[in-house]
């Protein structure tokens, strides 16, 4: 019987997430994994893959440019998550100039920062209901299929972005890298969870939003 009380409230916090302040400090920890408890699912389009991406860790407010630094990287293109902010401003970075910039970057932004290196990414915003995330869950999967990460915002920290770099039907899961945490930075979130914290109306917009990345043509 306790047992089953401790389970009851456990639910019922997981389903309060965002209506009180506790609640997202007990979420900020979901699905991380260590990475010798890790094992990637196998390639089989349509039901699981992978992405091996590097981690990166994030300076405060970059988990944007820090997220997409991680993708260039991996298309070849290395970029500091410091040039991409600046970038995303339409500056010429100069590291030997002292870095000020930590304020949030938008989605918007960092299109045209990743732009001016030739990649042409696109944003998609799916509604906020069961079937905007079943249907944003499907594009995500199909995106991974073709070796293309994606970006997604969320609840996280009040408001997050980390990189979606894999899935596995079987287990349900989205398998992310998030800068946010140490190295290797891997988090195995719940379709379900997945569908509560995606979310990007901390950053005005009313819907759940996502970067579609991919390689130069």
């Amino acid at each position: 019987m306790k047992a089953a009380l401790i389970a009851l409230l456990i639910q019922i916090s997981i389903a309060m997430v965002g209506e009180v302040e506790s609640a997202p400090k007990a979420i900020d920890t979901v699905g991380i994994v260590r990475s010798e408890k890790f094992t990637p699912p196998a390639q089989q389009r349509g039901k699981s893959g992978y992405i091996n991406l590097v981690h990166q860790r994030q300076e405060k407010n970059l988990c944007v440019p820090t997220s997409a630094s991680m993708i260039l990287h991996y298309f070849g293109k290395p970029t500091s998550p410091r040039e991409l902010k600046s970038l995303t401003r339409q500056k010429v970075y100069n590291p030997a100039d002292e870095f000020r910039d930590f304020t949030i970057t938008f989605f918007d932004d960092l299109i045209a920062g990743v732009s001016s290196l030739g990649f042409k990414w696109r944003i998609q915003s799916y509604t906020t209901d069961p079937k905007g995330a079943s249907t944003g869950l499907s594009d995500i999967k199909k995106s991974i299929d073709e070796g293309n990460p994606v970006l997604i915002d969320t609840s996280l920290y009040r408001s997050h972005t980390f990189v979606v770099s894999g899935y596995d039907d079987a287990a349900e899961f989205l398998i992310v890298i998030d800068p946010n945490i140490p190295a290797p930075g891997i988090r195995l979130i719940s379709y379900q969870i997945i569908e509560q914290i995606w979310d990007s109306r901390s950053v005005g917009f009313n819907n759940r939003a996502a970067i579609f990345t991919s390689p130069k043509s």
